[in-house]
């Protein structure tokens, strides 16, 4: 498993510690045998341990750039290994009538498939009919407040073409669907997500809002 680090402080410190050790030992050891070399104070000899000093520091640039760059980049591959959840909405009539918020997501390319097997579950196991005018917005990096982990947080909307079509014998399930969709009520669907990795869906019907 690939190391995480909170800061770039974080990382020099693991990663780099003897390094710096070594070249703060080299810099100070090269000042002081400059400073206490007597043909320092008296003939042009002291240029040979100034040219040294700058040498070391140069190279200190160098190291200091590689180590930067480095560690940006193991930044960028530890946030594409962060867990990845979705919100998408289905919008109907000017209003949203279906909302799952933070399901977890395994790739963005699975975004429209995967939401059609969502809402497709929210009314009672029926394929949902939608124009293929999708808005999926940039993913922003959140921290879960139950767990404290960072994640991508994805959002996607679609317009639906009509409410779902009434089945020949429809269940339980789909009747209240239906009739709640048909009285303009949306339904929530609200995953609560634990530390151990389980979680609880919370479904809620409340009054469809028009978008704004």
């Amino acid at each position: 498993m690939k190391k995480q680090y909170d800061s770039f402080d974080t990382y020099l410190r693991q990663e780099y510690s003897w390094h710096i050790v070594l070249a703060v030992v080299l810099f100070l050891g090269t000042l002081l045998v400059s400073i206490w070399n007597k043909p320092f104070h008296e003939q042009a000899q002291w240029l040979d341990p100034l040219f040294g000093l700058m040498t070391l520091l140069f190279a200190l640039f160098l190291w200091w750039t590689a180590v930067k760059k480095e560690y940006a980049q193991i930044r960028e591959n530890n946030k594409a290994m962060l867990a990845k959840r979705l919100t998408l909405r289905f919008i109907y009539g000017g209003r949203v009538v279906l909302e799952c918020k933070e399901a977890m997501l395994t790739d963005p390319a699975d975004i429209r498939a995967w939401s059609q097997q969502v809402g497709s579950q929210m009314v009672g196991g029926r394929n949902l009919d939608f124009y293929p005018f999708i808005k999926i917005d940039e993913p922003d990096l959140l921290t879960d407040s139950k767990t404290g982990k960072q994640f991508w947080h994805y959002t996607a909307v679609f317009t639906l073409k009509s409410l779902p079509r009434s089945s020949e014998k429809p269940t339980p399930e789909q009747i209240e669907a239906d009739t709640k969709l048909a009285a303009h009520q949306c339904l929530y669907w609200t995953p609560v997500y634990h530390p151990d990795g389980s979680f609880q869906l919370v479904q809620l019907w409340s009054e469809a809002l028009p978008i704004m």
